[in-house]
């Protein structure tokens, strides 16, 4: 044979030989199988391996339920002061905790600082200042004044002038803003967008029919305003909660789609609500609270929790809403959640004159001392500040930004 001819033959005979090898294994393959002996040992190894896996698992979940454990029940020993810096004419600041950083309304400024350095700063016209956040925005009003700064975390973006006196405000996360002003007999409610022009929707009420508009809340999709409305009849004063949806409440020309009314039957004077998101609104007094769940007009559902002792303050954290009351064996703090379900009930100080609510922990103020507890009701220092502060605002989790008339500082617990 010629050498082309050999080469071929070797090559059919080298995938013959392949093809027999393939057959011989696939062949042993399928009689392993099969094979009741060999079925048994895979069983048996495959138990192993889940048995392992489960072990390395549960020694896992072990590990963090410890470190869990360990977190809750940490109690803080010293604090540090991480930042601290000088500023002139500080006195009676208040700090306000906002995209992460701080806003400082002074008496003839504002400024937003952020990890201890200074953003921006604007003067303002003497007067008394108020501000309310959401989100990406603020407001700045002039309580009996006639306008509103808003403003984001860049500086004031627009002002707002109106012609009737103001005597409250709210901005969504939107940067819509809500207004309230009042004339002799009646009460305006106006709507602006962030750059300060007016919109198109507006609330008119007369006050001799449906009472003062004692606090408004906006939510932070813009679409909804909650207002507490108080009036006098037969010299018994009145509460009444009514909530708007100028979105999905067009069937009604006044876009009301809630309201309760019957506080008075149990001298229960409502003094504040605010929007905890777009669903859920929390209404409170003295002597209980309205949680509203509201998705539409004919999907909502409200909550009353009569509180059972003296409340003295409330506050609203991130998710829910807490108060102090006077209970038998001390003074407790009861948080709730946006439900109105109590989420923890623990004691805290009866001396204490200010609540700074952060992101995971409740601050208590009295002078030089402070009370600090986690927001499941761990109390996680307590101890007493270099000086006492004018103001303080969370700046992070252990974070806390605080006024001493002087100087502010950045401390951390620890």
């Amino acid at each position: 044979m010629e050498q082309d001819e050999l080469d071929e033959l070797d090559v059919s005979l080298d995938r013959e030989l392949l093809r027999e090898e393939l057959k011989r294994r696939s062949e042993e393959s399928f009689r392993r199988a099969n094979d009741p002996a060999y079925l048994d040992r895979e069983r048996h190894r495959l138990r192993g391996r889940i048995r392992t896996a489960f072990i390395y698992a549960a020694l896992a979940a072990a590990l963090a339920a410890a470190v869990l454990l360990y977190v809750c029940n940490y109690t803080f020993t010293t604090y540090s002061v991480d930042s601290t810096w000088k500023q002139s004419a500080l006195g009676n600041t208040s700090l306000y905790a906002f995209s992460g950083g701080d806003l400082l309304l002074g008496s003839d400024s504002v400024s937003f600082q952020k990890n201890g350095e200074a953003q921006w700063t604007t003067a303002l016209r003497t007067g008394s200042f108020f501000v309310v956040t959401e989100g990406s925005y603020f407001a700045l009003y002039d309580r009996n004044g006639y306008q509103v700064h808003i403003g984001d975390s860049s500086g004031i973006l627009s002002t707002v002038k109106v012609s009737r006196k103001i005597l409250g405000a709210d901005i969504s996360g939107a940067g819509v803003l809500a207004v309230y002003t009042e004339s002799s007999d009646a009460a305006y409610i106006s709507y602006f967008d962030r750059n300060g022009n007016r919109l198109s929707v507006e609330v008119k009420t007369v006050l001799d029919v449906s009472g003062y508009p004692m606090h408004i809340a906006i939510s932070p999709d813009g679409q909804k305003l909650a207002v507490v409305y108080y009036s006098i009849a037969n010299g018994t004063g009145e509460s009444r909660l009514v909530l708007y949806d100028f979105q999905n409440g067009r069937a009604s020309s006044s876009y009301v789609v809630f309201t309760k009314e019957d506080y008075e039957e149990r001298d229960a004077l409502l003094i504040d609500c605010d929007f905890l998101d777009d669903r859920h609104l929390v209404a409170a007094g003295a002597r209980e609270a309205t949680f509203l769940t509201y998705n539409r007009p004919d999907d909502q559902h409200v909550e009353t929790v009569v509180f059972d002792a003296k409340v003295r303050s409330v506050a609203f954290t991130e998710n829910g809403f807490l108060t102090v009351q006077e209970k038998e064996g001390g003074t407790r703090c009861v948080v709730y959640s946006g439900t109105g379900k109590v989420s923890t009930e623990f004691r805290i100080p009866s001396e204490y004159t200010d609540i700074v609510t952060g992101p995971r922990y409740i601050l208590f103020l009295n002078g030089e001392k402070v009370s600090l507890y986690n927001t499941s009701g761990r109390k996680r220092y307590e101890g007493a500040l270099v000086s006492a502060p004018y103001s303080a605002a969370a700046a992070g989790s252990t974070r806390f930004l605080i006024n001493t008339g002087t100087e502010l500082e950045i401390i951390t617990y620890k």
